[in-house]
């Protein structure tokens, strides 16, 4: 055994010349090495044959020589490295053994869905909708029928009809792999690939239309006054708030510590507890997002954020001087941006009527958010991802989002009216369920705000531009406007 603890030093030696087979051993029953088979260097010799300060070698009588220490290897010592190297072998052996998994039968799981009128719970979209979708993404989702059968030992192939599956219950049910194999046959590192090629297929689509979240041509006259004229029908302002396009705001979905970013306590939100990103959107009055972008730490104020939205600002830019966007007191005030009065600057009963008609406008995204987190139920909880797959589930679930918008408006479904009386909506009549959590966790539409006290900003460096909001105090003013009743009666 002693001979055995100085053989250790060079295990990998040992073992290449054990591939010789015993059949050929010569009298003493020894493998007989290749007469033409190179003296592997010892570790003393490599080192003087790197050392480029040129030191001699070892003295000879430090040479280590493993063919020697073979040579005075008993029978039982060979017996014994016979049997490690078949308990590697047998453990190699166990590695390679592949199970045979059984495939959801597709057909028979959507009828048994259809039948108890569970699809849509499942997928967050009728079965005509899923079908709709899974055309246009097919090609994406089809995997190579030869390579997939010689990677699992002649088994079927997974199909884009489960892969989409299992993609959709990942973002809406917040399923996870080992879930998602166990109920669709496939081992839990084929579900995190399906899962993954599903959200590229989503998230690189730029061809199949209802999928899309887009911004409208600026240079588009037509699409322009089309959108403006849709927002003043969910207005009761009676023409106030003309050439409105979008309402913006931001968004904190949590997240885990991130480990791939160089400062984490960026991503920390002292208001909520808890680590998230930033996402500024905007959206039509119908809650269509027309942008979303996952633009900073959940740290970062709005103001700050706002100004990260290069493709924004661009088309706000790139707008004709009637249109403008609406924003909460997060934003700096402009001609391309209104924002309603804060408590300090409410000096008249007009101010509480000018944001009261201007609220009616921007809840509308806070709605947007709360659907998008009710229905894919993922956003609800902490996403531990990388940071960049965390910004492509959120990216991919509002297109998803516009998606099952887009579909309903096609059977004539899902439109929002006017909101009237105290001007703030009951959430769970269109849909969003409260979102419950622990300490400030909690909120009403459904989801969490970004919050300025995280980031204090000082807004006396920004420069803001009053003339578009003046402008719409006059005609208030000029009109004799009021909000209704109710509202007042509700802030007394």
């Amino acid at each position: 055994m002693e001979i055995l603890n100085i053989l250790w030093g060079a295990l990998i030696v040992v073992l290449a010349s054990l591939c010789v087979s015993v059949s050929n051993s010569g009298a003493s029953g020894h493998p007989i090495l290749p007469v033409d088979a190179p003296l592997p260097p010892s570790a003393s010799v490599v080192a003087a044959e790197e050392d480029v300060g040129g030191r001699a070698d070892e003295e000879e009588d430090d040479f280590f020589d493993p063919y020697a220490v073979m040579k005075e290897l008993s029978d039982d010592d060979w017996d014994e490295l016979e049997d490690i190297r078949l308990i590697i072998d047998l453990n190699k052996q166990q590695r390679n053994v592949r199970f045979s998994h059984d495939r959801k039968e597709w057909s028979k799981h959507v009828d048994m869905l259809l039948q108890t009128n569970e699809f849509h719970k499942r997928f967050r979209m009728s079965y005509n909708d899923f079908e709709s979708l899974l055309e246009a993404l097919e090609e994406a989702l089809t995997v190579s029928f030869a390579k997939s059968r010689a990677s699992t030992d002649g088994n079927d192939p997974i199909y884009p009809e489960i892969i989409m599956a299992c993609g959709l219950r990942f973002l809406a049910l917040g399923d996870n792999p080992a879930t998602l194999s166990d109920l669709y046959g496939m081992s839990v590192s084929s579900a995190k690939r399906v899962i993954n090629m599903f959200l590229d297929a989503v998230d690189f689509n730029t061809s199949f239309a209802p999928l899309q979240v887009k911004l409208p041509d600026p240079n588009d006259h037509e699409a322009l006054h089309a959108l403006a004229f849709r927002w003043s029908e969910v207005s009761s302002a009676f023409g106030l708030m003309n050439g409105h396009l979008g309402a913006i705001d931001g968004w904190l979905p949590r997240t885990e510590m991130p480990w791939d970013v160089p400062n984490q306590t960026d991503y920390f939100s002292g208001h909520y507890q808890c680590y998230g990103l930033n996402v500024q959107a905007l959206c039509d009055p119908d809650l269509l997002f027309l942008y979303v972008g996952v633009v900073a730490p959940g740290k970062t104020n709005d103001i700050r954020a706002f100004t990260w939205c290069q493709l924004l600002l661009d088309w706000l830019e790139a707008l004709p001087p009637q249109y403008y966007i609406g924003g909460d007191n997060a934003y700096c005030i402009s001609r391309r941006l209104l924002i309603p009065f804060n408590k300090n600057e409410i000096y008249h009963e007009d101010c509480r009527t000018y944001n009261f008609y201007l609220s009616q406008l921007r809840m509308r995204i806070e709605m947007a958010f709360g659907l998008l987190t009710t229905k894919w139920r993922r956003l609800r909880m902490a996403l531990n991802f990388s940071s960049a797959k965390n910004a492509k589930i959120i990216r991919v679930c509002t297109k998803l989002h516009n998606y099952c918008i887009r579909r309903k408006h096609e059977r004539g479904e899902g439109r929002i009216g006017i909101f009237t009386g105290t001007g703030r909506p009951d959430p769970k009549e269109y849909g969003i369920i409260p979102l419950h959590g622990e300490g400030n966790r909690t909120s009403i539409m459904g989801y969490l705000d970004t919050h300025p006290d995280d980031d204090p900003v000082d807004i006396s460096l920004l420069i803001p531009d009053f003339s578009r909001r003046n402008a719409i105090m006059a005609e208030i003013d000029g009109r004799s406007l009021k909000r209704p009743e109710a509202n007042i009666i509700r802030n007394e």
